[in-house]
């Protein structure tokens, strides 16, 4: 019988690969979309800060500890990616929260501001941060290159 690790690790490859699938049929509804003249701007850039850009965040034993991965890349707490919400929100960016254990769910952390009051810098005044609990088959990305 194989090991725990092992049957988490099989099922993080395949929600990996069902995102990429998904990702890879919407590029080619898009690419058609364009090409019937449906769309005539491109959405965002081609260019991606990393090889395998999108994908789902796993948790994963390696080396010993437990740790967190964005497209196949370990991603740590407190660093930027970004998630897919829906086509009228879109990606949204934020910092990955984690408490590097199994039994806790990658979150992200996003800053609020308050848009009537500005500082002295002429920006919305900080009021905090939101943490937004990510469902296990979020579709999330490193941010693009801007």
């Amino acid at each position: 019988m194989p090991a725990m690790d092992d049957i988490n690790e099989l099922l993080n490859e395949v929600k990996a690969a069902a995102a990429r699938r998904a990702a890879i049929e919407r590029e080619s509804a898009l690419i058609e979309a364009r090409a019937q003249g449906e769309v005539s701007v491109v959405a965002e850039p081609v260019a991606k800060v990393r090889a395998a850009n999108e994908g789902i965040l796993t948790v994963e034993r390696k080396q010993g500890q437990w740790r967190c991965f964005l497209g196949g890349e370990r991603i740590r707490s407190g660093e930027t990616f970004e998630v897919y919400v829906n086509e009228a929100i879109g990606w949204v960016r934020g910092k990955l929260h984690w408490g590097r254990r199994p039994t806790t769910p990658p979150a992200m952390r996003l800053d609020a501001t308050d848009p009537h009051r500005i500082d002295d810098n002429g920006l919305p005044m900080p009021l905090g941060e939101f943490e937004l609990a990510l469902p296990e088959d979020a579709l999330c990305r490193w941010p693009l290159a801007t």
